[in-house]
């Protein structure tokens, strides 16, 4: 996905769906970073975390996170679809900073 996104190519990244079983196990995170200021425009940063699951011998489970993209910019389209996306799944929580 990395190579993906600095390449400039979105398709997977729109493609991706929430997770539909709360008993998958490793998947990732998604941050979609925005700013609505009109001296800036808008701008969209993708971050994204890996998180593996490990389970320990008493069935205990805890993930490894890993971080592979940091603030990476994307097209403000991109963002935007991304941002339909998420407002469409009752199952992502949309966090707002303001």
């Amino acid at each position: 996905m990395k190579k993906q996104l600095e390449t400039k190519n979105y398709q997977s990244l729109l493609e991706m769906k929430p997770v539909s079983d709360e008993n998958d196990s490793s998947h990732g995170i998604l941050t979609l970073h925005h700013n609505k200021k009109r001296t800036h425009g808008k701008e969209f940063y993708l971050s994204v975390i890996n998180m593996k699951e490990r389970i320990d011998k008493k069935g205990n489970v805890t993930y490894d996170e890993t971080s592979l993209i940091q603030f990476i910019r994307i097209p403000q389209e991109i963002g935007q679809q991304l941002i339909a996306k998420i407002e469409t799944s009752i199952q992502v929580p949309i966090i707002d900073n303001q």
